[in-house]
């Protein structure tokens, strides 16, 4: 794993050089992990452990000018994510996950938890006042999100969903309060056929926040 996980950082960083996009923090980034033996053995350890995790980082094809930055700290937040769910047990005691690759004309989650769907979603704030960052977050559930989710249970019965929403940019809003977005998701977040867990890890707010939206009873 570690041999193919190097040399699909060679090839986005070659991406990155053919397409002029070295000024870019994440090209700069993958450069670092390259250079970075244990980061490599630690992100190849954990890929190990995920059916099909391999496919991560095999976003070469889908660099370019326009989503230079994101498509890289998307794989990283699908990654992070992965990592959280097989090394910890505080979302659940889950015996396989499993990637799911992007597939053209399917809207499905990015991981499978066993029968749990996880949906990632990458958060860019730009000193967004409050107002405006919340409804940010609430259009990526409703939006994005929830009907990835949705799409799969059309085919997939399961019982709870999650969400994972990460930032990898600092969120300018130091007195954000835990109950404060509680609060806004509970009246704006969209009910579901099925239980949402969405669970909030925002650069610069130690820690992860983590609400629960229940299922749709009508």
């Amino acid at each position: 794993m570690k041999d193919q996980l190097q040399r699909q950082f060679q090839l986005i960083s070659e991406k990155y050089r053919s397409s002029n996009l070295t000024s870019l923090p994440s090209y700069q980034y993958v450069q670092d992990v390259l250079a970075d033996e244990k980061e490599l053995d630690d992100i190849a350890a954990v890929l190990d452990r995920v059916v099909d995790g391999d496919k991560i980082f095999n976003i070469s094809k889908q660099i370019n000018k326009s989503r230079g930055d994101q498509r890289l700290f998307e794989a990283f937040a699908e990654f992070d994510t992965a990592k959280n769910l097989v090394t910890t047990k505080f979302y659940g005691d889950f015996r396989k996950i499993t990637y799911l690759p992007p597939m053209k004309n399917r809207r499905w989650p990015d991981i499978l938890a066993d029968e749990t769907p996880v949906e990632v979603k990458l958060l860019t704030p730009q000193d967004l006042v409050a107002s405006k960052f919340f409804q940010k977050l609430i259009d990526k559930i409703n939006k994005d999100a929830a009907p990835q989710l949705a799409s799969y249970h059309d085919q997939h019965s399961f019982d709870t969903g999650m969400i994972f929403i990460r930032s990898h940019r600092p969120v300018p809003l130091a007195d954000i309060k835990y109950h404060d977005l509680e609060k806004w998701f509970n009246d704006k977040v969209l009910p579901q056929p099925f239980d949402v867990t969405i669970v909030t890890i925002m650069h610069g707010i130690p820690g992860m926040w983590d609400f629960y939206i229940k299922k749709d009873s009508t």
